[in-house]
């Protein structure tokens, strides 16, 4: 794992050393598309889009934020601008491994992608999860094998989302929309104080380890 860890640093060292300075900007507004901001778009799904899809947001990213903070905690990897300061990084509290970035955006955008059905929206889906991924990289908060990993979690966690979809799509047409509404809504609230709360706790622990 080590030698993983170290082939990491050097391939963020040599990505940030190589590329514009204004890429790192650039990279720095679009990995906010990625993490806590889809919590709070599921509540945007529910009422204005379709509440159905909500609720399968808001359980499909209930589910992803708690597997991910789970393991963080239980392997407790550091991040790479913390074993190497040739990297350059606003930092980050937490653990680093899996990415919960590339895990929650696999998850949410392809459960979306699955809903719309069309090929060109599969595309856009395949580029939010590539670029949002390689921002984590390339602003030095995560190694390379953190967003691979979290991109694996994330397409297991919507693989089965998608064997189970006919089930679930079942009980969805069989619950009334104020039951769908009321449970979407618990979710979020879940989701939204889970992370604000217990993750924000272990992310102090944490950084007050060093």
């Amino acid at each position: 794992m080590e030698s993983i860890l170290a082939a990491g640093i050097e391939l963020i060292v040599w990505i940030q050393a190589s590329s514009p300075a204004g890429l790192h900007a650039f990279f720095e507004v679009f990995t906010k598309l990625g993490g806590s901001w889809y919590l709070y778009m599921v509540p945007l799904v529910l009422w204005c889009v379709h509440y159905k899809t909500g609720t399968r947001l808001a359980l499909g990213l209930a589910i992803t934020l708690v597997v991910n903070t789970t393991l963080k905690v239980w392997i407790g990897q550091p991040r790479p601008f913390e074993m190497d300061a040739r990297i350059i990084s606003a930092g980050e509290a937490g653990f680093g491994l899996p990415s919960g970035h590339a895990q929650m955006v696999v998850v949410f955008w392809g459960i979306l992608a699955a809903w719309v059905g069309k090929r060109w929206f599969w595309g856009v889906a395949i580029a939010m999860i590539g670029l949002i991924g390689y921002s984590r990289v390339h602003l030095g908060v995560h190694f390379p094998s953190d967003v691979l990993a979290g991109w694996a979690l994330g397409a297991l966690m919507l693989w089965a989302y998608l064997r189970e979809r006919e089930r679930l799509e079942g009980w969805l047409a069989a619950s009334s929309p104020s039951r769908l509404a009321a449970l979407a809504a618990g979710l979020g609230l879940f989701v939204v104080l889970f992370d604000q709360l217990l993750v924000g706790d272990a992310d102090h622990l944490n950084a007050g380890a060093g």
